[in-house]
């Protein structure tokens, strides 16, 4: 009998228990506690950095609200103590909720563009400690950002966005669907903190070789931004802050030679130059190395035994011989100023550098003794270098006035400077082109019609052939119609970037206005021979979604 109550109370409990688990080999507790069941109506999310990726999922449960927590969850580059993959809160505990608001950027959990990530929905009932998990994943992608870096803003502070549009989308990704800007993406990525001071410079530091380039390369590139009042180099996916200007230099022993005097930071082909107090800091990008070490020093004997402080120029001349031009700003101590002929760029020292001084030879100009500063100079298609220069007040012709100068670097050598035909003609333009005086900026494209400056006010045109000079008049259309700005420009500059090929084979200068607390950005397609406009593509708050930017100070091609 007792055997017998033994086998039915062991059968109960078989039973009892066989009620416990479901046809899924689970814990079925519906008939004890209530549960919670969370879909995700998308598989899968992609969006640039700064964009917002929204999602709400779909929640049954009669648990009272208030007595869930969620969090959305990612598994990203961290491990666990275990050191295996696991899921980590994707936005901040002040940002968790039921639905998710994620501003796509990277950081120490999520480190890659184009990279699929896995999320989950993850809610915790408070007065049980239970945990569920949504029914399925989604996966997200933050997309690389390419486009116009737009410098921007007014005389107290900047900010730095992009535009994507079809003149600025680099070779290898395919065109925007439309015209869209975000302006704020440098004080977005930074706590809301704006560059301090008027613009002034921006660009990508990094070179045409970016699409090749090792991922560790890819690492150091920088966006370098310059205002009146700071340096920041931000990082180039997200523009997060890395670093001031020190960050460009070596800072330990004897290296330590940099004066913290930010003059100008230029990209050319594979090389980077930083110009500090006079001095010229160089890397060689194809290497990479993570710091600018010194270069040339004025206290460096250059190649023709004279010591140099240098302007923030620098002009590449594709030939053998002369390979470069700078400028001096001052030659062993003294005041004066000239053009420096540069022999050899791959090893970049004082024992190429030479003063292009004519000395006693009988020339148009000595390009070793200008007595004028140097405002802007380009190579054009002939391997001539044309520069608009302002004259000392002392300058016997062109006191205190901008004038424009053609030099050809490698000229055979002749004349006891062997600099003779290095100076090819010198331009008065002051009284030959209208409000030339009133300039705020000056361009040279490849051909000789292709000269321009811009006042406040109106953009204009000239040509340079030979000696003979052209006034075009304001810059209009092929066919004659004329091009109304409607507002003051702040900038004019031709793109034609050192770091990022773009689908346009034709050159684009681009003009920026103000009027009214409004921004506009003028993208002029020019033909190569007569320099006038065959396209004009105005950029605003009318067409560009996302559009709010300030005064435009400065632009630049940014890759991925």
């Amino acid at each position: 009998m007792i055997k017998r109550r033994y086998i039915l109370t062991v059968v109960a409990a078989c039973l009892m228990l066989a009620g416990c688990y479901d046809d899924k080999n689970g814990h079925d507790y519906d008939t004890v506690m209530p549960d919670v069941e969370m879909t995700i109506p998308e598989t899968a999310y992609s969006a640039g950095i700064g964009s917002v990726i929204s999602v709400t999922p779909d929640v049954k449960t009669s648990i009272p609200e208030t007595d869930l927590q969620y969090r959305w969850e990612v598994k990203g580059e961290m491990s666990n103590e275990q050191g295996r993959e696991a899921f980590m809160p994707l936005v901040p505990a002040e940002e968790q909720g039921k639905e998710l608001r994620y501003t796509c950027h990277l950081d120490t959990n999520i480190t890659a563009l184009n990279k699929s990530y896995t999320c989950r929905l993850h809610a915790k009932q408070l007065s049980t400690g239970r945990n569920f998990y949504s029914t399925n994943t989604f996966t997200f992608t933050i997309a690389g950002i390419t486009g116009l870096l737009v410098l921007h803003g007014d005389d107290i502070s900047s900010d730095i966005g992009i535009l994507e549009a079809e003149e600025f989308t680099p070779s290898a990704n395919s065109l925007p669907v439309s015209p869209s800007a975000i302006a704020d993406m440098y004080s977005k990525s930074n706590d809301g903190r704006k560059l301090q001071g008027k613009g002034e410079t921006v660009v990508q530091s990094i070179v045409s070789g970016l699409n090749w380039a090792t991922d560790e390369a890819k690492k150091r590139c920088r966006i370098y931004a310059k205002t009146a009042q700071e340096v920041a180099l931000l990082n180039k996916d997200d523009f997060s802050y890395y670093g001031d200007w020190n960050s460009l230099f070596y800072l330990s022993g004897d290296r330590q030679v940099h004066k913290g005097q930010p003059e100008g930071y230029i990209i050319a082909d594979q090389d980077v130059f930083a110009f500090d107090g006079g001095s010229v800091f160089w890397m060689q990008q194809s290497n990479q190395y993570p710091f600018l070490f010194p270069s040339l020093d004025e206290n460096d004997a250059c190649a023709d035994g004279n010591r140099f402080t240098y302007a923030p120029q620098f002009a590449e001349v594709t030939t053998s011989g002369i390979q470069g031009l700078m400028y001096a700003a001052s030659v062993n101590g003294q005041t004066r100023k000239g053009f420096l002929g540069i022999t050899q760029t791959y090893d970049f020292s004082s024992k190429h550098v030479n003063l292009l001084d004519t000395k006693a030879d009988n020339v148009k100009f000595n390009p070793g003794d200008m007595k004028a500063d140097l405002v802007v100079m380009r190579t054009d298609n002939r391997q001539h270098v044309r520069a608009v220069l302002k004259g000392d007040a002392d300058h016997p012709s062109v006191a205190g006035q901008f004038f424009a100068v053609d030099l050809w670097p490698n000229a055979p050598a002749k004349g006891e400077s062997s600099y003779v035909d290095v100076p090819q003609y010198f331009y008065v333009l002051e009284n030959t082109l209208t409000g030339f005086s009133d300039a705020i900026a000056f361009e040279f494209g490849e051909s000789k019609n292709m000269c321009y400056y811009a006042t406040r006010n109106a953009v204009y045109h000239y040509g340079l052939d030979g000696s003979e000079v052209s006034p075009f008049g304001q810059l209009g259309k092929a066919d004659g119609t004329a091009l109304d700005f409607d507002g003051e420009i702040t900038l004019m500059k031709l793109l034609a970037s050192p770091n990022v090929t773009t689908r346009n084979d034709k050159p684009v200068l681009l003009v920026a206005t103000w009027a009214s607390g409004k921004s506009v950005l003028w993208a002029l397609h020019l033909d190569i021979m007569t320099g006038k406009v065959v396209k004009a593509v105005k950029y605003d708050e009318s067409n560009v979604d996302g559009w709010a930017f300030g005064r435009i100070a400065d632009v630049n091609i940014k890759g991925l």
